[in-house]
């Protein structure tokens, strides 16, 4: 009887403390919830951007390449900052979330990969059609008559090709003609 009056008050600051950790392990830290979905929101806004910037750089629209570049790095960043997220589990968990972590680190990758052959390709493209419109005019300028007729009619051609996309099937399933093919067929 004597150590009950003892024992009570053990027993209920341990019944404290085991509620405490209890509740401190079921919720998750807000700091770092909010830390994750920011980045989260970072990778989805930033891929968005990327997206918006090629299409704009493939229509003509954007005349270099820096805000394709900020978006490559920020997406980067956000990728790094969702490296976080891995602390807030363990065992099969974790591991699920490095694999997911991965996968994005590796979609991340492969656009920006994508992104380098796009500005390749794209500044040929436009280098290209900026020279043949250069010099169908100076062909179109020294010609007379039924010669500068002809010129000018394959300065019109290349105009509708520069608005193709970039992938050489089109939507309806037909592949379309070189360049080539179509100035020898104006001629």
């Amino acid at each position: 009887m004597k150590s009950l009056p003892i024992l009570a008050p053990v027993v209920a600051c341990l019944l404290i403390v085991l509620t405490y950790l209890l509740v401190q392990g079921a919720a998750p830290d807000a700091a770092r919830h909010e830390r994750t979905l920011d980045a989260l929101r970072t990778v989805i806004l930033y891929n968005a951007a990327l997206q918006r910037d090629v299409l704009r750089a493939r229509t003509g629209l954007l005349r270099d390449y820096d805000p394709l570049v900020r978006s490559i790095d920020r997406l980067d960043e956000a990728t790094l900052a969702l490296s976080a997220a891995r602390d807030v589990a363990s065992g099969e968990a974790r591991v699920d979330i490095d694999r997911r972590l991965a996968g994005v680190t590796a979609a991340v990758h492969d656009e920006e990969t994508l992104v380098e052959a796009f500005k390749s390709a794209n500044a040929l493209l436009q280098n290209s059609l900026n020279y043949f419109n250069y010099m169908s005019g100076r062909l179109a300028s020294e010609g007379n008559g039924l010669r500068a007729a002809r010129n000018s009619s394959r300065t019109n051609t290349p105009g509708r090709w520069s608005k193709l996309p970039l992938d050489p099937v089109r939507s309806e399933g037909r592949t379309p003609l070189s360049l080539n093919l179509v100035c020898a067929r104006a001629a």
